[in-house]
């Protein structure tokens, strides 16, 4: 079985928007990811990157997916009315996330407060919802999707879901794995998280030999371990503990993701360097890089055994 598998940066960047130039080598949009799978194509988040991502519906497309980790606004965005809107889908465009994702689509598109056009008019959109808690696995005709269930407040555990696609090739398997908005330490207020070393232990078992883990690294340990407002226990890891996990879990290739809004380019570049140093000072085999604005990763026809090209976009 043969599929051409690309995997598309649309939109990098965490918590809101980042317009200006020092923003723009990785990314000032919000998340919004495409995984390309033949003639099947997956919106992975909805962040305001999806304007442009939204150029991939073509009609080459047979069938589109949105799949959505929550429903906070720098992941589903009013943009992707505009954008899903006029498509040429006969069968629109199939929808999964959890509750929280369910309850602002909802909220977004209710033709009143918030955009004038209700849901139930929006064409493409308008297909189906399918609810995730987390520990799903469906099959598709592309592809085996699995799911879990993140740490993110407010709603706790579950408040986000993590994606995992097993895509069968002509050589094997590829595996890419999206994973956002959970925190492993800490709830709101600083206060210990309990079940810290469960939701690792189920977190390595998720992500375990991925060739691809496109991962929220928001933050840094050092950002993180002072007790900043809005950063300790909101919902979001540091990149010391993504490349530690992902090492235990043999993944292949890190993509890090859902930048901070207050790391600006010269700041993610120097960070990069710095991730790199500390992964190879753990032991690390993969490789990593952090997202960037138009980055192509294509898996071809065959697993990735080291992610060593990233075409950028001009």
């Amino acid at each position: 079985m043969e599929n051409n598998i690309e995997l598309k940066i649309w939109g990098t960047r965490g918590s809101v928007p980042c317009g200006s130039a020092e923003f723009m080598k990785f990314g000032g949009d919000t998340s919004s990811y495409t995984l390309q799978i033949g003639d099947v194509l997956r919106f992975l988040d909805a962040g305001t990157g999806i304007t442009r991502a939204s150029q991939k519906l073509t009609p080459e497309i047979n069938r589109a997916y949105l799949n959505l980790s929550h429903g906070h606004a720098d992941h589903l965005n009013m943009g992707c009315a505009g954008s899903m809107y006029f498509n040429n889908l006969e069968n629109g465009i199939y929808i999964t996330g959890n509750e929280n994702a369910k309850n602002s689509l909802d909220k977004f598109f209710d033709g009143k407060d918030l955009w004038p056009v209700p849901l139930s008019q929006l064409g493409g959109l308008n297909k189906s919802f399918h609810l995730l808690e987390g520990g799903e696995t469906v099959q598709y005709s592309d592809s085996e999707m699995q799911t879990l269930a993140n740490y993110h407040p407010p709603k706790g555990m579950g408040g986000s879901i993590g994606y995992r696609f097993n895509i069968p090739t002509a050589d094997g398997n590829v595996s890419v794995v999206y994973t956002t908005d959970m925190d492993f330490d800490y709830t709101p207020g600083g206060i210990v998280q309990p079940k810290s070393a469960e939701m690792k232990s189920a977190y390595v078992d998720f992500i375990r030999g991925a060739d691809i883990l496109l991962a929220d690294t928001q933050n840094t340990n050092e950002e993180y371990n002072v007790t900043t407002k809005f950063v300790r226990g909101f919902g979001h890891p540091t990149v010391e503990q993504i490349v530690d996990l992902a090492n235990e879990a043999d993944v292949k290739t890190i993509i890090g993701t859902h930048h901070s809004p207050s790391h600006n380019d010269e700041l993610m570049s120097s960070l990069e360097t710095h991730v790199r140093d500390y992964a190879t000072g753990e032991g690390f085999r993969g490789d990593f890089v952090y997202a960037r604005d138009g980055m192509t990763i294509s898996l071809g026809n065959t697993p990735l055994k080291r992610a060593g090209s990233y075409e950028l976009a001009a």
